[in-house]
């Protein structure tokens, strides 16, 4: 998401076969964050990113990045 905010909340959903889930996570000082699941993901996994915009910035959202989970 561009560009970066500090302290903004995004939400991170997360979708394998026909299953989809939504975490949330806050940007650090610098706009950065880190999404980490222990929810035991196999097979074929996308993952995209939502912002829903503030008083100075537009909603935003991530392309999707899909990969593969081997167990």
């Amino acid at each position: 998401i561009t560009p970066a905010i500090a302290g903004a909340v995004l939400a991170v959903e997360v979708k394998t076969g026909d299953r989809s889930s939504i975490d949330f996570v806050k940007t650090d000082e610098s706009g950065t964050y880190r999404y980490v699941t222990d929810r035991g993901l196999t097979g074929r996994v996308a993952v995209q990113v939502f912002f829903d915009g503030d008083r100075t910035h537009a909603e935003s959202e991530s392309g999707i990045c899909a990969f593969n989970v081997k167990r």
